[in-house]
């Protein structure tokens, strides 16, 4: 296999090898600093994104449903203020509700800070400095989508994904 299939077949198969206890790759964790991930089809970053992700395209990676997750691991432990935006799309459906997004950084499942989507841009961020995130070695957000929009549904489409956001970049400072 290439290293993009590996790479496809790691991402992929996740959930089904967390499921059934086998070893899954364990992403790289991210340096200190600012680092930039992109989330198009042959990246790296695409081990950062967990439940709720259809298969990666050319430049982005759309969310499918009403929620998907991203951990992003840390080389080291929180002690300062954490920048972190967020670059996508979302459809744009004529006749259907709005797509809405919610994006969430918890803690230990409570939610330290959280950021709605006004519609009309193409980034949401988060510029925080909050003593609950120090010490972390992973952050981990939670990205709520009102309104998914479906083109089979919508349009008689054959795509039966329920879309939110299409995903390109976390640019990320720690």
């Amino acid at each position: 296999l290439s290293s993009d299939q590996i790479r496809s077949v790691n991402y992929w198969s996740r959930g089904y090898c967390e499921a059934f206890g086998y070893d899954v790759p364990a992403p790289l964790p991210i340096p200190r600093g600012n680092s930039l991930l992109l989330f198009g089809r042959d990246s790296d970053a695409l081990p950062y994104l967990r439940a709720g992700f259809s298969f990666p395209e050319s430049g982005f990676t759309w969310t499918d449903g009403d929620e998907a997750i991203v951990a992003l691991p840390l080389l080291v432990p929180v002690d300062g203020h954490v920048t972190c935006e967020f670059r996508y799309f979302k459809p744009q459906p004529t006749g259907a509700p709005p797509v809405k997004l919610i994006v969430m950084l918890l803690r230990g499942g409570a939610v330290i800070r959280t950021v709605i989507d006004t519609g009309g841009g193409s980034t949401i961020g988060f510029e925080i400095n909050d003593t609950r995130l120090y010490g972390m070695q992973e952050l981990l957000f939670r990205i709520a989508v009102v309104n998914p929009y479906c083109p089979t549904a919508h349009n008689g489409n054959s795509d039966d994904r329920w879309l939110g956001m299409a995903l390109q970049a976390i640019s990320l400072a720690y």
